[in-house]
């Protein structure tokens, strides 16, 4: 019979193991150590320090994983046990369990955070001892205080991490937003036979779309509408790539079908086909009053003489998808003064309403032809009055960009 001293010192003994372990490991977490050290160490404890028989540790990260497994036990882990194990919310002896997957451990020890289950761990002795003098219930609370510990370690340094991509998320969106507003226009071309405006609505903070309009010479303008595949920074960057492309080529070159081809050819090598982009470009010589532009795979833009609406739709299809345009078709219109041109991404006709109707280019149409006596400005702003009465209560659920162009000569 062991004496009152040796007990006393044995407790002494088992409670400063403890306390120490408790420490290390809190200091092992300060230190950021990994998450396969921590669980490494929790072996350790349970396997030398607590002489259990078997282990099983299962952590919900994306996933439900095994951290931890010894001893002799299911080999395995599945929907079955993550089922079972679900059933209990609290610490729970399993020696009643009968025909179950649980029946080849003795104790369940569920990591709870709020509702939701972070971590199972199943504990059982070696074979033939008995439940009453198992070092699992004389350990419990300890067991119980060091998986929670480790478990809510491993959950906070989940969400740290989560919300730090949430942080860089933010940033690449902030730099993104700032470069697609750099890209835009600031101001028209300082002409009096030109009036313009455009606006731009992203559907998330940063869209794909994309206009532009600048003079490349004394007596020729150039007009585009664009809509770049993804999203984001790198949405950005191609728009940027695409934009100082098209600027350089038309320095030297007013050609509109060299400077498709060339277009498509240096997105192509740039993107490996991995993106695409549809675009409306136009280009109005300002002496001859005649409009040459190609339409590559976009919506078709919308010309109104006074006395009819032409769909411009001459051109070939997208760029950077393949090495050859399969066909390239330079669409030309003579301009009859006070004639208007509305440039627009598909985020305008293919907008639903509450019956899942698109707005559509005839209603763009006719806003178009009851538009002889207003100013470019006036007739966008009726157009997105008429876009927000037809879509109602439904949001908006693509980018939306939209450009009109009133030639006053």
């Amino acid at each position: 019979m062991k004496k009152k001293g040796d007990r006393s010192s044995l407790k002494l003994k088992d409670r400063n193991f403890k306390l120490n372990t408790l420490l290390e490991v809190s200091n092992a977490i300060n230190n950021l150590e990994s998450d396969l050290d921590l669980f490494a160490h929790f072996r350790t404890v349970l396997i030398e320090k607590l002489s259990l028989g078997k282990g099983l540790l299962i952590s919900k990260m994306d996933n439900w994983s095994v951290n931890i497994r010894f001893g002799e036990q299911l080999d395995f882990y599945n929907e079955d046990l993550i089922s079972k194990c679900s059933e209990y919310s609290r610490i729970t002896v399993l020696n009643d369990v009968e025909e179950s997957i649980l029946s080849s451990f003795d104790v369940l020890i569920p990591i709870y955070h709020k509702s939701e289950p972070l971590s199972y761990l199943l504990l059982g002795d070696f074979e033939g001892e008995k439940i009453e003098v198992s070092p699992i219930i004389r350990h419990l609370p300890f067991i119980q205080t060091l998986t929670n510990l480790i478990v809510v370690a491993q959950e906070n340094k989940r969400l740290f991490n989560e919300n730090l991509k949430q942080v860089a998320l933010k940033k690449e969106l902030d730099l993104a937003r700032t470069m697609q507003k750099m890209l835009m226009p600031v101001g028209i071309p300082e002409r009096n036979d030109l009036d313009i405006y455009a606006l731009y609505q992203p559907h998330q903070e940063v869209g794909g779309d994309y206009y532009d309009f600048f003079q490349v010479s004394e007596n020729e303008t150039v007009f585009c509408m664009a809509d770049i595949s993804g999203k984001g920074i790198s949405a950005a960057l191609l728009m940027s790539n695409f934009q100082a492309m098209m600027h350089a080529i038309l320095e030297y070159d007013r050609d509109m079908e060299k400077l498709v081809r060339s277009l498509n050819n240096r997105l192509l090598k740039n993107t490996k086909g991995e993106k695409f982009i549809t675009a409306f470009i136009a280009l109005y010589n300002h002496e001859t009053n005649v409009l040459q532009y190609v339409n590559a795979g976009h919506q078709p833009a919308l010309f109104y003489n006074g006395k009819e609406v032409v769909e411009l739709s001459h051109g070939t299809t997208i760029l950077g998808a393949i090495d050859i345009l399969p066909h390239l078709d330079v669409g030309e219109i003579i301009v009859a003064p006070n004639s208007t041109l509305i440039t627009f991404t598909d985020g305008v006709c293919e907008l639903e309403n509450d019956s899942l109707e698109e707005f559509g280019i005839e209603s763009l149409k006719k806003n178009l032809m009851s538009s002889n006596d207003m100013d470019i400005t006036r007739l966008i702003s009726e157009i997105m009055g008429s876009i927000n009465t037809f879509k109602g209560n439904m949001e908006f659920n693509d980018d939306l960009a939209l450009m009109g162009i009133r030639f006053t000569h």
